[in-house]
């Protein structure tokens, strides 16, 4: 799980990179800049738009495979179902685990890219383009939580 977090970090800063790189920031044109650093390719590397579209859903499946798998090779799934919880609790809490996961790591690689977008243009963000970016990582994150509760669902 490690190894695919970091894979997505480390292709986050390769697409903004990219996306740097192609922006031009001298025009006198600065409308939605912070949205052009998620959805700008580069030459020859995809946008961070493309990356978590593809992936995403590999965070999601790792993730759900990870919670009930793990605890079904530990033995310690048969432990939490002999108590007196009820199954659909397990589920909504490993979901719920998951989701937190994913809305952290989405906000937390959002807020890397406006950082060093802030960082290299020098130019301040709208709070009109700071609310599209909220409403694109929040959808974003919800695409990835699909992906999660199917993995859930499916062993």
């Amino acid at each position: 799980m490690i190894i695919v977090l970091l894979v997505i970090f480390l292709t986050s800063f390769a697409s903004l990179y990219g996306a740097l790189t192609a922006i031009d920031t001298t025009s006198g044109n600065h409308d939605y800049l912070y949205l052009l650093l998620f959805t700008t390719s580069g030459s020859s590397i995809p946008s961070f738009l493309t990356f978590i579209a593809l992936l995403g859903p590999f965070v999601g499946l790792s993730l759900g495979f990870d919670g009930i798998i793990g605890e079904k090779s530990e033995r310690t799934l048969y432990r939490l179902t002999a108590q007196p919880i009820y199954r659909d609790s397990i589920i909504n809490g490993k979901f719920l685990a998951g989701a937190s996961i994913i809305f952290m790591m989405v906000y937390s690689m959002g807020v890397l890219v406006v950082a060093a977008g802030l960082l290299t243009t020098g130019l301040a963000p709208s709070g009109e383009e700071l609310a599209r970016i909220f409403v694109f990582l929040l959808f974003t994150g919800i695409y990835i939580c699909f992906w999660l509760a199917l993995s859930l669902f499916s062993p």
